[in-house]
């Protein structure tokens, strides 16, 4: 019997190694292998059975990407998952750099303390190095 493609997106495929992390249910860190992707979407090959809904993030080189895993099935050895991506965040090596620059800034002399009592939060001022 002949199938058509009923996706809208164009999949490219590939095959490049990633880290996952389950985000709900049993925890669970791992590699896995990109498959094929789309501008929604990834299929994984996984280790294990990952259920249906889970949220999951994955992780590769300069990216990450949160999802929810839309299907799972076993094809031979191989079990497959379908993500459909709901967020994905590029050029983290940059951001780290520009944090990375951020907290070597020098600290004011003077700066304020936060003072918290049970009746109120109030705002301090005080000064570097003194207790």
């Amino acid at each position: 019997m002949l199938f058509m493609e009923q996706r809208a997106e164009v999949r490219f495929g590939i095959d490049q190694p990633v880290e996952i992390t389950l985000l709900e249910g049993e925890q669970y860190c791992g590699t896995a292998r990109v498959k094929n992707v789309s501008q929604k979407g990834v299929q994984l090959e996984v280790g294990r059975i990952v259920p249906i809904g889970t949220p999951l993030k994955i992780e590769v080189e300069n990216a990450m990407a949160l999802g929810e895993v839309m299907y799972c099935q076993v094809e031979g050895t191989a079990i497959l998952i379908g993500v459909k991506l709901e967020h994905v965040i590029n050029g983290l090596a940059e951001l780290s750099r520009v944090l990375m620059e951020f907290t070597e800034t020098p600290i004011p002399e003077r700066r304020e303390q936060l003072v918290q009592s049970p009746e109120t939060m109030v705002l301090l001022p005080r000064r570097f190095g003194s207790q």
